[in-house]
């Protein structure tokens, strides 16, 4: 849930890399953003490396949003997970 409802242009999305094993991150991602109920935009990203260009922004352009949803589809090694995401 985002804080305040509003505009999202764009989702920046930082891989995970659990050291020291670094096996452990997210290949396909599906994003959902939402308006109360409704889905206002899904598209589907991916990381083509674990190890490298750990940041993935993907535009959105949705007029208006109050919820993102990231559902992790394929991963690398044991498992996919994200560091972080920012909303803009």
């Amino acid at each position: 849930r985002l804080p305040n409802a509003g505009p999202v242009a764009t989702l920046t999305l930082f891989n995970s890399q659990n050291a020291p094993y670094h096996d452990r991150a997210a290949r396909e991602v599906r994003l959902e953003v939402y308006d109360g109920d409704r889905l206002i935009r899904t598209t589907r990203a991916r990381f083509l490396d674990p190890n490298r260009k750990r940041w993935l922004s993907v535009p959105i352009g949705a007029p208006r949003a109050d919820r993102v949803r990231i559902v992790i589809e394929s991963w690398f090694g044991l498992g996919g997970g994200l560091a972080e995401v920012r909303v803009f």
